[in-house]
């Protein structure tokens, strides 16, 4: 199993880990375009995307937004995703590390991490914790339709 950055064939696997992904965290909505519109990004350079491949198969993903905090100047790397298949959840840090890893290497002063209120939340923070990330803020959502 390797981690590295989406290839053209990873991203073609990368709409049926967002269903998934999806479905497990009760979100709202029906993802339809979410490699098509992750790639514009990565393309621009907005964004990137990492995978965890075994033989060709996409198991897991991970990826961030690259922007400027616009209060600070400072090069900052936001996680927007982070999905692995349940058998291979195990492999999962190793995303995060390559995430870390990859922010740093373009420059990135800080890494924000997230995580579903309502999925494994406890565990999450746990983890963050652990790899010495500090709580910042809780969002809020709310439907306006």
């Amino acid at each position: 199993m390797i981690v590295r950055e989406a290839n053209d064939d990873d991203y073609k696997q990368l709409d049926s880990l967002c269903q998934k992904f999806f479905k497990e965290g009760g979100l709202k909505g029906v993802p339809k375009n979410f490699s098509a519109g992750l790639r514009k990004h990565v393309d621009a350079g907005f964004a990137l995307c990492l995978v965890l491949v075994r033989d060709g198969v996409v198991l897991g993903t991970i990826g961030g937004m690259i922007s400027e905090d616009f209060i600070t100047g400072d090069l900052i790397c936001t996680e927007m995703f982070w999905y692995v298949e349940p058998q291979y959840r195990r492999h999962g840090i190793r995303l995060h590390k390559a995430l870390e890893a990859e922010a740093k290497n373009r420059g990135c002063e800080r890494i924000y991490m997230v995580h579903l209120a309502k999925l494994k939340a406890d565990k999450l923070e746990r983890y963050y914790k652990r790899c010495g990330y500090e709580p910042l803020e809780i969002f809020y959502s709310k439907d306006l339709t």
